[in-house]
């Protein structure tokens, strides 16, 4: 769901992070990481 918001919506990544009920946007960043072996402001781009 986090990719699909990244593709289809200009949210900032703290944004997706509440939106995927994360507290704390490092913790939505490690656990992206953790699945697609990528950054999610690499993935962005």
């Amino acid at each position: 769901m986090a990719e699909r918001l990244f593709k289809q919506t200009g949210l900032t990544i703290s944004e997706i992070a509440l939106k995927m009920n994360f507290t704390d946007s490092s913790h939505f960043t490690n656990a992206f990481k953790k699945y697609r072996q990528i950054t999610p402001k690499k993935f962005r781009k």
